[in-house]
């Protein structure tokens, strides 16, 4: 039995023996069952187009599933996020190559992409600059929280630098990406003329 098989067998048998709570990585933090299959590429992976507000108020639907949706990007030093205007919510922006298990698709690089990576880049590298980005991303959507007996509940480990995000995309492609150079940072209203 090959190492993937053997892998699927071990989450079969931990689902049916009531281990639904997660699986214990290497470095210690938590998978949920869902994630691992996909992963091990048990689960074919159909494309759900969703609106930011309606994944962030409803995370627990899209959990596990390849999600289309669209968002404005927030660049920190230590990573990305997406997130609208239009509600409260932030998902953090990951790469296959960032997450365990890595997913079973590879992140396309392409033209839309590179516009993606080089836009809004401040001066100083790692440093954002004051733009407004625009994307639509493709990828797995991954959230910590599940519904257990009707009540939402904790049941993995948190996403990006230090785990402090609740969702997570892991992006497979990127595109319709736009790039407003000139929003500017907002101004500041708390100084009189």
């Amino acid at each position: 039995m090959n190492t993937v098989g053997f892998r699927a067998a071990v989450l079969m048998i931990s689902i049916g023996s009531g281990v639904t709570a997660g699986l214990t990585q290497q470095h210690g933090s938590t998978i949920h069952p869902r994630i691992a299959l996909e992963s091990a590429g048990q689960r074919s992976m159909e494309t759900v187009n969703v609106d930011f507000c309606t994944l962030v108020h409803s995370p627990e639907t899209y959990s596990g599933k390849r999600v289309r949706v669209r968002g404005r990007v927030e660049r920190f030093i230590h990573g990305e996020v997406l997130s609208s205007d239009e509600c409260k919510g932030k998902v953090y922006i990951a790469t296959p190559s960032m997450v365990t298990p890595r997913p079973a698709f590879s992140l396309i690089q392409d033209a839309e992409f590179e516009a993606y990576d080089n836009a809004c880049i401040g001066s100083a590298p790692g440093v954002p600059s004051d733009c407004r980005l625009l994307a639509t991303f493709e990828g797995r959507f991954d959230t910590r929280f599940r519904f257990v007996k009707g009540k939402r509940t904790c049941v993995a480990r948190g996403f990006g630098p230090d785990e402090l995000m609740s969702m997570q995309i892991v992006i497979a492609k990127v595109s319709q990406v736009v790039v407003d150079e000139d929003s500017g940072p907002a101004p500041d209203v708390s100084r009189s003329p």
